[in-house]
């Protein structure tokens, strides 16, 4: 690491990170609209 900026590589992890976090948030939010759909068609039927 020529360049040496430790807020710079803080920064990029937290980025990193954060992408991470979106990718969880959205696949548990699409299981939560699945589960959701299946239960309105079990409470509809």
């Amino acid at each position: 690491m020529p360049d040496w900026n430790f807020e710079r590589y803080k920064s990029e992890a937290n980025d990193l990170w954060e992408n991470e976090l979106k990718k969880l948030k959205s696949q548990r939010n699409l299981k939560n609209k699945k589960r959701f759909s299946i239960l309105l068609f079990i409470i509809h039927f």
